[in-house]
């Protein structure tokens, strides 16, 4: 294969080296700002008030065809415009750069519409260009959130079964003290 890259490159025009080197500037340095992430749907949260969502059940309620519809691009962003809220059935990976723009579950924001608007790629994985963005139906969202609420009402408040240990943003991780440094005085403090 190397050899074919190779031999192709040295057969090349000047403009097809001109081609080739504003195509590699295109999907390595012109890419719009990869947007934040939005947040999850309440109808994948376990709770109101926390961050994180259930993506697994999002991804499998997606395979259910009457709760999906698919929106294109300017849809989308006109459907956001009048107030609409659009969640994602799948994965939405553009290549370049390979990394989720949005998630099963996760809320469809205005600058995830204008980033994949933007793209010059051909390749965006969870993404038919004739068909646009799967995305879960209000019907879909308004049945899965009183489900989930009714859910919650069996079963009383769960919000305590949802609090973080206090260790929560080392992962799980312990410390034995192999880590630990000694502290070493700032220029400020003098040595």
């Amino acid at each position: 294969m190397a050899i074919d890259f190779d031999r192709t490159e040295k057969e090349a025009s000047v403009a097809d080296r001109v081609l080739q080197e504003r195509h590699v500037e295109e999907i390595t340095e012109d890419l719009p700002h990869l947007p934040d992430f939005s947040e999850f749907d309440v109808a994948f949260r376990p709770v109101d008030e926390c961050k994180f969502g259930d993506m697994r059940s999002a991804f499998y309620a997606g395979y259910e065809e009457a709760d999906r519809e698919h929106v294109l691009i300017g849809t989308a962003g006109r459907r956001l415009a009048e107030g609409k809220t659009l969640v994602s059935t799948t994965f939405v990976v553009p290549y370049p750069p390979g990394f989720p723009v949005l998630v099963p579950g996760q809320v469809v924001s205005k600058e995830i519409v204008y980033f994949l608007a933007q793209l010059d790629v051909k390749e965006i994985h969870g993404y038919n260009h004739d068909l646009g963005l799967s995305v879960f139906t209000e019907t879909a969202l308004a049945r899965m959130e009183a489900q989930r609420n009714a859910a919650m009402a069996a079963v009383g408040s769960v919000t305590a079964a949802f609090e973080l240990p206090a260790d929560a943003g080392t992962n799980g991780a312990r410390n034995n003290g192999a880590n630990d440094a000694p502290a070493v005085p700032s220029v400020a403090e003098g040595s």
